[in-house]
């Protein structure tokens, strides 16, 4: 057997296993090491590979303290913040099936979608940025008759909503936790997110760590190498590619939220060379930087919705692949030219 033969086997074998116990693995080899953290104008926070174990399990023991059980379908607040990464994986810790909902979604939305996916729990932050989320949760709720569970990520407690923020499920010690060991649990992702009734398709994580490991090979992510995302969670690109993805590496990833660029252009200098997952559309503006010409840039990992790359680009010495995600759910991973740095 090759030596690509015996990576390509060991790499198929990393998808047999459930996404928390990858991240328990992760931080038993460098539970010291830097693995989450949020960049932009709401950021500061920043967490260890062990401290996220830890944040993981103590999510999956306090779901299971509030009486949801394995199988049961619950709705997560989509943005790049390590609560909600912390929420989507502690829910497939604790045999739960996460729906990512993207940020923008409307109490409406909200509670159509609790119906359709016929969700028991809504996990939502009091605030996000400037704006106060509490009154569009207990309506969302009032509106869902499965919905016996609203909890809150924080920063703020609410009143009838239980804390599930990610200091205080750091206090607990959830490295001890067991977590569901099989990956039987899928996650939710909208497809037409911006639809007025989104509908949902359901991925295997199995499927999710198979795409994550294609992007590591592809770019050539290696260990300790940053990788910085300026794509939602919510969206499949964006998860696969950012919190799985490095995960997966064993690679810091930073999380900038809202877009600005000339926060973006901070973050790059700070972290040192990274590859960054973006959006398709701000490829001009990153053009504009001087970034493709520089050293600064690892790779860069662009993504849209459908199939078609509508912005054109000329030459670059950044790596470059393109990533659209289909309504199927099938991530679509493309070699942009020139895919090898100039010298």
């Amino acid at each position: 057997m090759t030596a690509a033969n015996q990576q390509q086997g060991a790499q198929h074998s990393l998808a047999n296993f459930g996404i928390a116990i990858l991240a328990r693995g992760a931080a038993k080899l460098r539970g010291d090491r830097l693995c989450l953290v949020e960049e932009g104008e709401f950021g500061g926070a920043a967490i260890t590979f062990a401290e996220f174990d830890r944040l993981v399990g103590s999510f999956a023991a306090r779901a299971r303290e509030c009486g949801l059980t394995p199988g049961e379908r619950v709705l997560v607040f989509g943005a790049a913040r390590i609560g909600v990464i912390g929420a989507v994986i502690g829910a497939l810790a604790a045999g739960l099936e996460p729906v990512i909902v993207p940020a923008h979604a409307d109490a409406t939305t909200l509670s159509l979608l609790a119906q359709s996916s016929a969700a028991t729990a809504i996990f939502w932050p009091s605030q996000y940025g400037d704006e106060a989320l509490e009154p569009l949760i207990f309506e969302a709720a009032a509106k869902a008759p499965d919905i016996r569970l609203v909890a809150s990520l924080g920063p703020d407690q609410c009143d009838g909503a239980v804390d599930f923020s990610f200091i205080s499920l750091l206090l607990e010690p959830g490295s001890g936790v067991v977590l569901a060991r099989d990956a039987a649990a899928r996650i939710g992702f909208l497809t037409r997110p911006r639809d007025l009734a989104p509908q949902i398709v359901f991925l295997s994580q199995q499927r999710l760590v198979e795409q994550a490991l294609d992007i590591v090979a592809q770019i050539r992510i290696a260990p300790g190498q940053p990788v910085a995302s300026l794509l939602s969670p919510a969206s499949l690109a964006g998860f696969i590619a950012g919190p799985v993805a490095a995960l997966l590496a064993g690679t810091p990833l930073h999380m900038q939220a809202p877009f600005d660029s000339g926060a973006m252009l901070t973050m790059l200098d700070k972290i040192g060379p990274a590859h960054l997952v973006a959006p398709d559309a701000i490829l001009p503006e990153i053009a504009r930087s001087g970034l493709l010409e520089s050293a600064v840039l690892e790779s860069l990992a662009l993504a849209r919705q459908a199939a078609a790359f509508a912005t054109p680009f000329g030459e670059s010495k950044t790596p470059i692949v393109r990533l659209s995600a289909g309504e199927d759910g099938v991530l679509h991973i493309g070699q942009a030219a020139p895919f090898a740095r100039a010298s």
